[in-house]
């Protein structure tokens, strides 16, 4: 709990581990002291978790406490406009963990594989029963898990979405830190055949991930500003497929940071791979629909900020006559 209340100074949202900490100890100390009265148990929680608990307040609190006494607000970037509540959303959430250019499975894939073997040993050695499989045996995952979303709720409300960072989200490094450990806790569950199968695999994937974007994340798979990849593979075979928070799209498509509003006079197009053969429209919503009208094999998809996107089948020859 110390430690990640000195990681809570730089990340507020960490301060949701610790109480995750405090539980999670408070119930060991119970499951170790059964036979204890509920007093003694009690004595035990208040004398070992509640002190190293308020001592991680305490410290977690600490740039409240100076931001307050220096600038008069508790956290100058969301005083700064720099942060908003209103942009906590499921697309966000989803963009976090899943985004095919800077979330959390693009780099960290070795879990998600582990995560997922794990929940399919233990249903396919529960006979397919989800609740003895993979509820009863998994608790402690599934609560990493939602530790996980938990955590990353506030730092949905960044404004600067596709922000500066190496290969991923710098918020999906930390938020990873549940689920390995969730995932770690769980492998004792498996048999030890299984277990040694699992752990190489999980390790072999990871590395391959790092091996391909860099030990520290430098090569031009890596940039916040250049589509990767995979994404560029989807985007131009199955746009409907991804329709990423439009500053990502932008930002990357563009190779630079900067996001227009989609209500200016200009009314913005934005075309991947090219205006001349799109697969991919990013415009107003208020445009969209007269734009999507001129091809009946086009699907239109909301966006956040008043965008919308536009997919087009790859071998569709709709006349548009974009212009940006």
């Amino acid at each position: 709990m110390i430690c990640s209340a000195f990681a809570a100074t730089q990340n507020p949202p960490l301060i949701l581990l610790n109480g995750f900490i405090a539980s999670l100890a408070a119930f060991d100390i119970t499951q170790q002291h059964k036979d204890y009265p509920i007093s003694k148990k009690f004595t035990l929680i208040g004398g070992k978790v509640v002190p190293a608990f308020l001592a991680s307040l305490v410290i977690a609190s600490l740039p409240i406490v100076y931001f307050l006494y220096t600038l008069g607000v508790a956290n100058p970037i969301a005083a700064g406009g720099a942060a908003s509540p209103a942009l906590i959303t499921s697309d966000r959430l989803e963009s976090l963990f899943l985004d095919l250019n800077m979330g959390m499975v693009v780099a960290a894939l070795g879990i998600f594989a582990g995560i997922t073997f794990v929940l399919l040993a233990s249903l396919a050695e529960s006979k397919f029963s989800i609740w003895n499989g993979v509820v009863v045996r998994h608790w402690f995952l599934i609560a990493c898990v939602f530790l996980s979303i938990t955590l990353a709720l506030p730092t949905l409300s960044t404004t600067n979405w596709n922000h500066g960072h190496s290969v991923y989200s710098r918020y999906a490094y930390w938020l990873g830190i549940p689920l390995i450990y969730g995932l770690v806790v769980s492998m004792h569950s498996l048999s030890s055949r299984i277990r040694l199968v699992a752990s190489l695999a999980i390790i072999s994937i990871q590395l391959i991930t790092v091996a391909y974007y860099g030990l520290f994340g430098k090569n031009w798979r890596s940039d916040y500003t250049k589509f990767k990849p995979i994404s560029n593979y989807v985007l131009r075979n199955y746009p409907q497929l991804y329709n990423p928070i439009p500053e990502i799209f932008i930002e990357r498509l563009n190779n630079k940071e900067g996001v227009p509003k989609p209500d200016n006079a200009n009314q913005p197009i934005f075309a991947y791979p090219s205006m001349n053969q799109p697969t991919k429209l990013l415009l107003s919503n208020t445009i969209a629909g007269s734009v999507a009208s001129k091809c009946p094999l086009a699907s239109r998809v909301s966006a956040e900020d008043g965008w919308a996107y536009i997919n087009l089948p790859p071998t569709s020859k709709c006349n548009l006559n974009l212009t940006r």
